[in-house]
């Protein structure tokens, strides 16, 4: 859902993007440097960093409809969209998905994200080390704790996203 507003959003503004470019290139014309970019292959990033990846039609990416989805498959124009949905290293699971086959409801995995930051080990909870925070018990102490009201909208949201996307693995 993001990627798709971030497209939206992205396409309406694509004449200041390119003014940016130009921008660059005539920097770098007269030896000033600079170099924007405009490459919005974000799962390159991931792919790079070795996380797991997925992939689904773009159809089912789009939550397109039977009758789109069949004229995508026939004119051969529904490529496979990648996706992230985890990362491990040194065969420790670093980053793991809240997703169905794990979570069986998103109240539980919006939870269990809640939990992972606000838990009494979590990133804003937990009085461990490794911290980048120069005074982190302090800074951990003004860390508001996410609201019942955030929770249940999140829950809420995402369980729209999962009918949306007609029973994604992930929600």
């Amino acid at each position: 859902m993001r990627q798709v507003e971030q497209f939206v959003t992205e396409f309406v503004t694509v004449e200041q993007e390119m003014m940016l470019q130009n921008l660059g290139l005539m920097a770098q014309a007269l030896g000033l440097g600079g170099f924007p970019n405009f490459a919005n292959h974000e799962f390159g990033w991931f792919q790079a960093l070795g996380f797991r990846m997925e992939q689904m039609p773009a159809s089912r990416y789009l939550g397109a409809g039977s009758v789109v989805s069949l004229a995508m498959n026939l004119l051969r124009r529904n490529p496979n969209v990648p996706y992230p949905v985890g990362w491990s290293a040194t065969g420790r699971s670093c980053l793991k998905p809240f997703c169905r086959r794990i979570s069986s409801q998103c109240a539980r995995a919006v939870r269990a994200v809640a939990e992972n930051k606000f838990g009494p080990s979590g990133i804003f909870r937990s009085q461990g080390g490794g911290s980048a925070w120069t005074n982190h018990g302090e800074t951990i102490r003004q860390v508001p704790p996410v609201s019942e009201a955030a929770i249940e909208a999140t829950t809420a949201y995402c369980e729209y996203l999962w009918i949306v996307t007609a029973g994604s693995r992930c929600a």
